[in-house]
């Protein structure tokens, strides 16, 4: 075997180096390329506001922003998870109070945009002949409602206000839809429980106590996303909020033909699209701007998440030994839109 100078074997080490370093920085470039045109899954239910996200890919704000998306449909709350814990979804609308469950349970999560309010879709009732005229009236009484949903959510806030806890009631485990029955039979003196059920109930012949339309800015529902994910993809991020913004916008400013268009997707009739938009309210810009402050006098996220905390902090539903920042959950992306 014919041997090579030291020189010459310098020369050809120090030449597979810079070889090994251009492979390395292409490789590199090539992954971080695949990872941005990747398209932003987004799910989106027959849960009327979500439809706001078909909205916004019919009318072409999407590609208007140059977001690369792809709309997934989801049918219950049990696929959405699934496809959150497969990485099948990149951005998802979901309760405020369930995300800061998750986000208390060890998610990575940030609510980065608000989807809508609840105005009159959610209620407190109580039987048309019942002695209950005030929330002050609800000690020691029996109150259906599920537990640890947002029902019994917005249930302590409203009794909070009153000076009351929901230890001063005798709760009674219901799942939604099983309130109007439980009331119509005397089971419980007053439900808590949401469309179509307050309907159902008020055919019955229960009454509002208390409810959204009245008590608002008490339950809403925000679009979600990985804090990692969203860093990683920051523009892609921005491109999509300013497109769902539009959409929002657009829907408020010309609601019928927003809702012919979104009607497609479940194959249901404007007209009773429209209605269900009847007890809930889309946010615009400003008001996304305002409820991501920290310092909104009106509605801050930031102290409704607050309130959520120290709701499931009562009723052992986190682990209180432990601090949650709960400025880390709401996230300041909305910033960079507009």
């Amino acid at each position: 075997m014919k041997l090579l100078s030291k020189s010459h074997s310098s020369k050809i080490i120090c030449a597979l180096i810079v070889i090994s370093l251009v492979l390395l920085v292409l490789v590199g470039c090539k992954k971080s390329t695949a990872v941005i045109n990747e398209p932003i899954k987004i799910l989106y239910s027959e849960w009327p506001p979500d439809l706001i996200i078909y909205l916004a890919q019919e009318k072409g704000f999407y590609k208007k922003y140059g977001a690369n998306v792809e709309l997934v449909q989801i049918s219950d709350f049990e696929e959405l998870f699934a496809k959150i814990a497969n990485h099948e979804a990149n951005i998802w609308p979901i309760t405020l109070l369930d995300t800061v469950k998750e986000f208390t349970g060890g998610k990575d999560w940030q609510v980065i945009l608000l989807e809508d309010y609840s105005e009159g879709a959610d209620a407190i009732l109580v039987n048309n002949s019942s002695d209950i005229n005030n929330p002050a009236d609800l000690r020691n009484k029996k109150v259906g409602v599920e537990k640890g949903t947002v029902g019994e959510f917005f249930l302590n806030i409203i009794l909070n206000r009153d000076g009351l806890q929901l230890k001063d009631l005798e709760i009674v485990d219901l799942a939604f839809d099983e309130i109007p029955n439980a009331m119509a039979s005397g089971e419980i003196d007053a439900g808590v429980t949401y469309e179509p059920s307050i309907t159902q109930a008020l055919s019955s012949g229960a009454k509002v106590l208390v409810d959204t339309k009245t008590e608002k800015n008490t339950i809403v529902d925000v679009f979600v996303a990985d804090k990692t994910e969203i860093e990683d993809n920051k523009d892609q991020y921005i491109a999509v909020l300013n497109a769902l913004i539009e959409a929002q916008e657009y829907f408020n400013k010309y609601p019928e033909e927003s809702a012919q268009i979104m009607s497609v997707p479940f194959n249901i009739t404007k007209e009773d699209l429209l209605a269900a938009f009847n007890n809930l309210r889309i946010p615009d810009y400003r008001e996304n701007e305002t409820v991501f402050s920290r310092t909104s006098a009106s509605l801050s996220l930031f102290s409704l998440a607050k309130q959520a905390e120290q709701y499931m902090n009562s009723q052992g539903l986190i682990d209180v030994s432990k601090y949650y920042n709960m400025d880390s959950l709401i996230s300041k992306l909305i910033n960079n839109v507009r």
